[in-house]
């Protein structure tokens, strides 16, 4: 639901933060949210050892999909 925030914020709707809310660092949308945000990096950093994926990294949709 917090992701409407910037949806909302675009239209005029007046919105507290659109800040992750969990990094509060950048502007909260879906790329950030699944990886860029610290939190999520250290989620993905977990996957990726159950995964043996080593140190790969991900960037996007388009690079997770590829593994």
């Amino acid at each position: 639901m917090r992701i409407l925030q910037k949806c909302y914020s675009r239209r005029g709707v007046a919105i507290a933060s659109v800040s992750c809310p969990n990094c509060n660092a950048a502007s909260e949308d879906t790329a950030h949210l699944f990886f860029r945000c610290g939190l999520a990096k250290d989620v993905m950093r977990l996957v990726r050892r159950w995964w043996n994926l080593g140190l790969q990294t991900f960037n996007s949709y388009s690079d997770w999909l590829a593994v």
